[in-house]
């Protein structure tokens, strides 16, 4: 998608293809004419005059820039019956440009052009039918009108298309069906297909995968702007799998879809600089990038963050510490038990403390095991129970917690060789 403001980011996913479509024809209804032959022309109710100044209004070329004005003149063209200038009205009521937004509106001047053979507005017919968009959600006439306008050869309607057959709206699912609609669409530009074309030959959905083309569209979309594609490219030279494996080079394709906003990229960028694993990673990009993958609300990157932030014993990252913790992630609820119980970045609170070493123990922490029986041999948050302690110093030690170990010899004594049962601490439960 674009950065038009005109085209936001909505259901339909291909206002700037249908922007292009729209201006395709400026060129040649204007045929060279001058601004003030055109302004004569269109006084004299002459429509392509009307037509042209109408999208040079919009555009703001060689006039100043007015919605409404340009609204009012591919108005009365469309009223005159100019094709292409339908189907610019039914963009411009669609979208808001120059008067309020009415889908429904915008459906019937699609209709108009596109019963009188009009390729663009077909394939913008054929969209709002498959989006229920002022009208009825009708998937067998949408894709109907979308192979009326993919026959003219319409890139919009080539990639349309190829979104509904890939989604099986309207028919069976047939993703090499849509591969064939997507790349003569990428080839004339289309950003989307371009990303839907490499996106198929990648993961080889459409058949055999084509590792080669595959870079090559993604790049074409990513050049254009297409933060997905960035995210695409960016996982696979990080994994290496399809693509050869160049953790620099996937660090720069996820930069750049991070900054989109991209979940994913964003942790997994956080992830590579974090584990120091591309040259220039430093602390205060690792930082920069920890936040926002802290905040799609994954504890890992949760528990990453609030790592980072205990150098300075900070009260947030205890509470990134709790965030994680609370969905279950066991070193995030160590520390967090380890700063409760020592007054780290928060009151002392040896009793909540305790749930969280309970937490972490519970999926297998030793550490955890090793400060339950620290609370129980001492009575700090529970109360005091010997036999409860050793079993917790049993199980951490038994998982190789050289602290635990001693404390049992500390308590017990040395533990005599039983002849060769491999289990030192056999009989404490």
């Amino acid at each position: 998608m674009g950065t038009d403001p005109l085209c936001p980011r909505i259901s339909l996913r291909c206002c700037a293809a249908a922007l292009a479509a729209v201006l395709a024809g400026v060129a040649a209804a204007a045929d060279g004419k001058s601004l003030d032959e055109l302004i004569a022309l269109a006084r004299q109710r002459n429509p392509d005059a009307e037509y042209s100044l109408g999208m040079m209004t919009y555009e703001g070329r060689g006039v100043p820039r007015n919605a409404g004005q340009a609204f009012r003149l591919i108005e009365r063209a469309a009223g005159r019956g100019h094709l292409d200038a339908q189907n610019a009205l039914g963009f411009f009521q669609q979208h808001g440009v120059g008067t309020a937004a009415d889908p429904a509106a915008a459906a019937r001047a699609y209709r108009g052009a596109a019963e009188r053979g009009h390729a663009a507005a077909q394939a913008n017919l054929g969209w709002m039918l498959h989006q229920g968009l002022g009208v009825e959600h009708d998937p067998a006439a949408a894709r109907e009108w979308l192979e009326k306008a993919a026959a003219q050869g319409s890139p919009q309607g080539l990639y349309n298309l190829g979104y509904v057959l890939e989604r099986g709206s309207g028919a069976a699912r047939d993703p090499a069906a849509a591969l064939q609609r997507y790349l003569p669409a990428a080839q004339a530009g289309i950003r989307d297909a371009q990303f839907a074309a490499g996106r198929l030959q990648l993961s080889g959905e459409a058949g055999a995968r084509n590792t080669e083309q595959a870079i090559h569209w993604l790049q074409a979309a990513a050049g254009s702007g297409e933060p997905r594609a960035h995210a695409l490219l960016g996982e696979c030279f990080d994994d290496g799998g399809a693509c050869t494996k160049d953790l620099a080079r996937a660090a720069g394709y996820l930069r750049l879809a991070a900054a989109n906003g991209q979940a994913r990229s964003v942790r997994r960028l956080a992830h590579l600089l974090d584990d120091a694993l591309v040259p220039e990673a430093n602390e205060g990009e690792t930082l920069r990038w920890l936040r926002p993958a802290a905040a799609t609300n994954h504890a890992e990157y949760q528990f990453r963050l609030a790592r980072k932030l205990e150098k300075t014993i900070s009260p947030e990252a205890v509470a990134w510490y709790r965030r994680a913790a609370e969905q279950g992630h066991a070193q995030a609820a160590l520390a967090l038990g380890i700063a409760l119980e020592e007054g780290r970045g928060t009151a002392k609170n040896p009793a909540e403390a305790h749930r969280f070493f309970l937490q972490a123990g519970q999926a297998g922490s030793p550490e955890a095991d090793y400060r339950l029986a620290l609370q129980f041999h001492d009575g700090v948050g529970v109360a005091a129970n010997t036999r409860t302690a050793l079993d917790y110093f049993s199980r951490a030690a038994g998982q190789g917690h050289e602290r635990a170990q001693a404390r049992i010899t500390q308590l017990l004594g040395p533990v005599k060789d039983t002849g060769g049962v491999n289990d030192p601490f056999r009989g404490l439960r």
